[in-house]
């Protein structure tokens, strides 16, 4: 299965998990969009992670831009999805999955450790085509961050074009 296709599938199991019960503890969310471009050019399908500056790591809050930019965030607690984001002060963490073409090589046929090499090759060979500088994919280094709050923004424009040079 290609990267691309499995964050569609892990959307798409959020969307429906997000039909169960609001877990305890899981807080109230507001509206928030995250506009990513380069130089003002919408990008399309970055992934886009929020860290909340208080470490609270029972929440995964996140989303995939469109075609427009724009990533409509969700939270997700346990099995349980929801739109927006909690109020609080985050950290903006953006990557866009690399997509490398077939190899032919059958998988299955691998023992346990050529499997774990052939991943570890496929990767780096990811990495040699990566898009997104590793800095904005990192917590401690990602560059962008914002408050949300009840009655404030709701979306917020992270331009990456002077982190892709």
């Amino acid at each position: 299965m290609k990267l691309p296709t499995l964050f569609v599938a892990f959307f798409i199991v959020l969307a429906f998990a997000g039909c169960s019960h609001r877990p305890k503890g899981m807080p109230e969310t507001l509206t928030c969009k995250i506009v990513v471009v380069n130089d003002g050019k919408p990008q399309v399908d970055y992934f886009v992670r929020l860290h909340l500056a208080d470490g609270n790591g029972a929440l995964t809050i996140m989303a995939s831009t469109n075609s427009s930019g724009v990533a409509e965030i969700q939270t997700c607690m346990a099995d349980y999805t929801t739109k927006g984001a909690p109020a609080g002060a985050y950290k903006v963490t953006i990557d866009k999955p690399v997509e490398l073409p077939p190899d032919g090589v059958d998988t299955s046929q691998l023992s346990h450790s050529d499997l774990a090499a052939y991943h570890g090759k496929r990767k780096a060979e990811a990495e040699k085509l990566r898009i997104v500088p590793l800095h904005l994919t990192q917590f401690d280094t990602t560059p962008f961050e914002f408050n949300l709050e009840k009655g404030g923004e709701s979306q917020w424009t992270f331009d990456l074009k002077e982190h892709l040079q």
